[in-house]
């Protein structure tokens, strides 16, 4: 059942334009993640990040992030911004091992300066079927 599966966690930032801020935050959601870890008896949060980060998938702080075990969605390639001519991927919807991405896309919208990320994520199959943690 759902309720076996516990809360699901959402968090939503924007990193600073240095490399020293980026790594910091990057650093900053690692720890917060590991302390939601120890307070849910040490099983791997149900968790989401979305963002601008203002890094490119090569970046450091993107690597203390998938070092932590955080899963980015979606082709590294693809640029989100500038949104009218993309020549940078700096958006990002990141998640735990937890869930499995169903579909991805980055939407061509003239809402913002960034192309908007549209993501579909599911909880993986096998800690629905027994309701045991990942």
């Amino acid at each position: 059942s759902y309720d076996d599966l516990g809360p699901i966690f959402v968090w939503v930032t924007h990193f600073g334009l240095s490399e020293e801020e980026e790594v910091y935050s990057a650093q900053q959601l690692v720890q917060r993640s590991a302390q939601l870890t120890y307070s849910l008896g040490g099983d791997t949060p149900n968790l989401v990040i979305l963002g601008d980060l203002n890094a490119e998938p090569s970046s450091r702080a993107l690597k203390v992030l998938t070092d932590a075990g955080f899963q980015s969605a979606g082709d590294q390639s693809v640029k989100t911004w500038p949104e009218d001519h993309p020549e940078q991927r700096i958006d990002y919807v990141l998640f735990t091992r937890k869930w499995e991405l169903v579909d991805w896309q980055a939407l061509d919208l003239p809402y913002s300066d960034h192309r908007p990320l549209l993501a579909e994520l599911a909880l993986k199959r096998a800690d629905l079927i027994s309701g045991r943690r990942a």
